[in-house]
């Protein structure tokens, strides 16, 4: 058989052939074409054909739906990746800026007052902890006088 004849749906031996063919799942897409378009045409009225009909119809409509799903997938992925594009450009500006400021800057307000002296700020800072860290009151000492306002109550 020559090409040309494979094509040919018009014939009736080549016709059978092209369709048990397609259900051998051997036909080309040129050849699913044109069954397609002679099955679907005005022209044809045989209710011999009306399962391969079905059948074509309902695998046109799955090509269809799958193509439609792909280019849905594929905006998708354009939109994620544009999205982790945006992500990483902001972490790497506030990056860049965090990294760029000075933070050699001491700053410290005493009583109200600013101060940028670092050695002020330690200063006032053991001073502070000075006033903590007292060894003559115990634990004990320190539990008792936490608790005692509680025994006194009425």
């Amino acid at each position: 058989m020559t090409k040309q004849a494979k094509y040919d749906i018009e014939n009736p031996d080549c016709r059978e052939l092209l369709i048990e063919r397609y259900f051998n799942g051997e036909t080309t897409n040129r050849e699913e074409e044109a069954i397609r378009k002679f099955l679907f045409s005005k022209s044809i009225d045989d209710s011999r054909y009306d399962e391969l009909r079905a059948v074509l119809a309902f695998t046109g409509t799955g090509k269809r739906l799958a193509r439609e799903t792909v280019r849905i997938g594929r905006k998708r992925t354009v939109r994620t990746i544009v999205r982790i594009a945006a992500c990483v450009a902001i972490l790497l500006g506030a990056g860049i800026v965090y990294l760029s400021s000075s933070r050699s800057n001491c700053v410290t307000y005493i009583y109200g007052q600013k101060y940028t002296d670092t050695e002020t700020a330690v200063e006032q800072m053991h001073k502070t902890l000075d006033a903590f860290n007292t060894p003559e009151i115990t634990v004990e000492e320190e539990l008792s006088a936490i608790f005692s306002p509680l025994e006194n109550l009425p």
